[in-house]
């Protein structure tokens, strides 16, 4: 039982840890995407954008 426990608490940091890791990362690639600039007719066109088609469940779970 105390092994079980040491593990679920070292897997609590390491997730803690990488979360933390992601925020960061996060964060620095928001500055460098600040650094270019879009056309808002750009951004409108691609918000609007709707595929004609989606996939299906299977298909989308089908391995090439």
């Amino acid at each position: 039982m105390d092994s079980t426990t040491q593990q679920n608490s070292t897997l609590v940091q390491q997730s803690t840890n990488a979360a933390f890791s992601l925020e960061d990362q996060a964060g620095r690639l928001r500055e460098l995407v600040a650094a270019f600039q879009i056309d808002e007719a750009v951004v409108k066109k691609a918000t609007e954008y709707k595929p004609a088609m989606a996939l299906s469940s299977a298909a989308r779970q089908a391995e090439f």
